[in-house]
């Protein structure tokens, strides 16, 4: 039985069942279970039904809470879809999200292995993103984005700078 098969077969709520326990890992949930929600959601129709007549982005809500939307898993999908299936059990999703939209392509392999690396050697507990991004930043070779001010607290900064006191963080 082919994995398309397997999953229509299977009622919709043993699936939502098995989902919740895969989302009970928060940090790479998600994407474990990305691909199948989108499998879900193509063949929405045919079990609909099934779902009291709810589409499928208020079933998830239903089922998941109201910040797990179809667009949600639909972002973390694509995310798979560029860093490849290695990366479901080992990346953080925030931070697989992340690298997906910000990491310019050519550096894409290299972030993605170095995660994966770092995330072996934390133990198997996967980088979050703001563990992720300095190191992400050395790879790309991109600074850290610098502090925003408005122009009367850089006034106020010179001020201090010019009186000898180091304004504060």
């Amino acid at each position: 039985m082919n994995e398309a098969a397997r999953l229509n077969a299977e009622p919709l709520l043993a699936r939502a069942s098995r989902w919740r326990s895969a989302l009970a890992d928060a940090a790479t949930g998600p994407l474990v279970i990305a691909s199948e929600v989108m499998q879900l959601a193509a063949d929405w129709e045919s079990v609909r039904e099934e779902a009291a007549g709810l589409d499928c982005t208020t079933w998830l809500r239903k089922q998941f809470g109201a910040g797990n939307s179809l667009a949600w898993f639909e972002v973390r999908a694509r995310a798979v879809e560029k860093l490849g299936e290695a990366c479901r059990r080992t990346i953080h999703h925030s931070v697989a999200v992340w690298v997906a939209n910000n990491v310019p392509e050519g550096h894409v392999q290299a972030v993605k292995l170095m995660l994966m690396r770092e995330a072996k050697a934390n133990g198997g507990n996967p980088l979050t993103l703001r563990m992720a991004q300095p190191r992400v930043r050395e790879i790309t070779g991109r600074s850290e984005p610098k502090k925003k001010t408005c122009a009367r607290c850089q006034e106020l900064e010179k001020l201090l700078l010019e009186n000898g006191v180091a304004p504060p963080e």
